[in-house]
């Protein structure tokens, strides 16, 4: 019997030196670094936003992206900047999902950032772009942001970048708990304030994050080659029984549904307001249409074809077509993504594959599209 113990203690312990060996050789040459899963989020009275002042590591566990990201005072993906505009100078704040707070890639690459220096470059004059993009954002928390915080900074040009992939999908009920932000109810022209965070939940935070195995490069290694291993797996051999498509994916369903028929109401009129309010404040609104990747790269969604059952009708131009129909009946100021992405996605990758957003040069490709449009859809605005 103490033989057989001694000999299990022995084995433990050296599965347990060569573990420590491992991590501290990981440790020591940077490698596999945990990814920060915590991105605290701040309670705002209609939903949240980035706590200011966060400095933490954003890496993808494929591998696509891995760097440092950082809030400011105010809570943005955005330098230190003043409330007050400086003079002379003319700002244009961009509202938008992740794809606008674009944490992927890293600060000075991001669209808002390079429109910034393209429209200095062009002689435009003193141009400062504000990004006030938010994870998890759809055109409802754009316009409460905007009236709670955007436009103390008195922008003079206001952009919504829609992301047709999703948008209508977000101003729903049912596209968060109840108690995570305000609801705009379009029957009764109201918003009906977020019910109280439940006990004991932080906003932005996984609860799993603290266990500390969580905080180990080896563990991070383990985890990295198996989510890998599974997505090799998928793509070449398909997944065992296809399951049903995400039900925010439905909103290419044509026609559409009751159900997504008041979505697109609601955002419409959501937008509207939006239009209405930052004109009312002396300020030029306009809409930036950001294409789905599924159009950009088709390739894509035949992979989520092999893993979902996907109704004959769905058709993935929908919802950029609805959005620009709104466009054309609210009289807006429209920047179209899709031929210049549609013409660049030919030879670039414009999408991470597995993240979902922009990569680096789909930023370039944006903020390109946006400078070049500028003359004729923004510059005679102000």
């Amino acid at each position: 019997m103490k033989r057989v113990l001694s000999r299990t203690f022995l084995v433990l312990f050296g599965i347990a030196l060569t573990l420590g060996l491992l991590e501290a050789a990981l440790r020591v040459l940077g490698l596999f670094p945990p990814p920060s899963p915590d991105r605290p989020a701040e309670r705002t009275p209609y939903g949240w936003r980035m706590a200011p002042n966060i400095r933490t590591l954003n890496r993808d566990l494929h591998g696509e992206y891995s760097h440092m990201i950082q809030s400011n005072a105010h809570g943005m993906n955005e330098d230190d900047v003043t409330i007050e505009k400086p003079a002379g100078t003319r700002r244009i704040a961009f509202f938008g999902d992740s794809y606008t707070e674009a944490f992927q890639v890293r600060r000075e690459e991001n669209f808002a950032e390079r429109v910034e220096r393209l429209l200095g470059s062009l002689g435009s004059g003193r141009i400062q772009t504000l990004n006030f993009g938010m994870s998890g954002y759809g055109p409802d928390l754009c316009y409460l942001r905007y009236l709670h915080q955007g436009r103390e900074f008195s922008p003079d040009i206001v952009v919504l970048v829609d992301l047709v992939e999703n948008d209508a999908h977000d101003v729903t009920p049912e596209a968060y708990p109840r108690w995570q932000k305000s609801v705009y109810d379009v029957d009764a022209d109201t918003w009906i304030p977020a019910e109280p965070v439940p006990p004991g939940v932080t906003l932005g935070v996984d609860p799993r994050s603290h266990r500390w195995y969580r905080r180990s490069h080896v563990y991070t290694m383990k985890r990295e080659a198996a989510v890998r291993w599974r997505t090799w797996f998928r793509e070449r051999f398909g997944k065992v029984g296809k399951t049903e498509l995400p039900f925010h994916w439905r909103m290419m369903l044509t026609p559409p549904d009751a159900y997504w028929e008041k979505a697109w109401q609601t955002t419409e009129r959501i937008i509207e307001r939006f239009k209405t309010d930052v004109e009312r404040n002396g300020a030029a609104f306009v809409i930036v249409i950001m294409p789905s990747r599924f159009e950009i790269h088709p390739e894509y969604w035949a992979a989520v074809e092999k893993r979902h059952h996907v109704p004959e009708n769905i058709d993935l131009s929908f919802p950029r077509k609805q959005i620009r129909r709104i466009a054309e009946r609210l009289n807006l100021n429209t920047i179209d993504l899709y031929d210049a992405m549609k013409a660049a996605g030919q030879t670039q990758t414009l999408y991470f594959r597995h993240d979902g957003h922009l990569t680096t040069a789909g930023h370039k490709v944006v903020a390109e599209e946006i400078s070049k449009q500028w003359a004729e859809k923004i510059k005679p605005l102000n």
